[in-house]
């Protein structure tokens, strides 16, 4: 019963991971100003091992059991975990995918700016210019870090709470079918 628990768990973690970085990687990139499929993906991949390594990291089952034993189960509680959750996830994530955003934009339209400049015939040497001035171009046009970073983790944080109260119910009922649970607040308990 204990490995299935510890299975079940890990589960629930990924499914998560995969939310979480899903919704925070189309946010961010589609904000950036610069999306590309590019940065979409290398952006979704960093935020899921993050956070992966957080729900590895962080008891969020027992710190659940905790609020259990002092709260009524329901809206309320779940709520709680919410906010709780969004709070130590989101600006981990939100920090990662900045740095990521602001380190990945420039090379990617650099490169374009190589490719499209070689594919018109311009020889290499004025390609290779064409691409350190667009990659110039995109890093003077991001905005300081912490802007970029209180911005983006302000929206990723009110948007995560509804997105982990919306989610993690349907997800536990997903990742703890068939295992029941003793106890109020126990994954196998039905969410409110």
């Amino acid at each position: 019963m204990e490995q299935k628990i510890k299975k079940a768990g890990f589960k629930m973690t990924v499914m998560m991971g995969v939310v979480l970085s899903l919704y925070m990687s189309l946010y961010n990139n589609f904000n950036s100003g610069n999306f590309s499929p590019a940065m979409l993906l290398v952006s979704f991949v960093v935020s899921f091992v993050i956070s992966i390594l957080i729900g590895m990291i962080v008891p969020m089952s027992k710190i659940s059991k905790a609020l259990a034993q002092k709260m009524q189960p329901g809206p309320g509680l779940r709520a709680v975990e919410a906010l709780i959750s969004d709070a130590i996830y989101t600006p981990i994530i939100t920090f990662f995918m900045i740095l990521v955003v602001r380190n990945l934009a420039p090379v990617l339209v650099s490169k374009a700016a190589e490719h499209e400049a070689l594919a018109s015939g311009a020889p290499a040497d004025v390609a290779a210019r064409a691409a350190a001035g667009a990659a110039a171009e995109v890093s003077a046009s991001l905005p300081p870090f912490l802007n970029m970073f209180i911005g983006s983790f302000l929206i990723c944080y009110a948007l995560g709470f509804f997105v982990i109260y919306v989610a993690q119910p349907i997800l536990m009922k997903i990742a703890f079918k068939g295992i029941e649970m003793p106890g109020p607040g126990g994954p196998g308990k039905k969410p409110e």
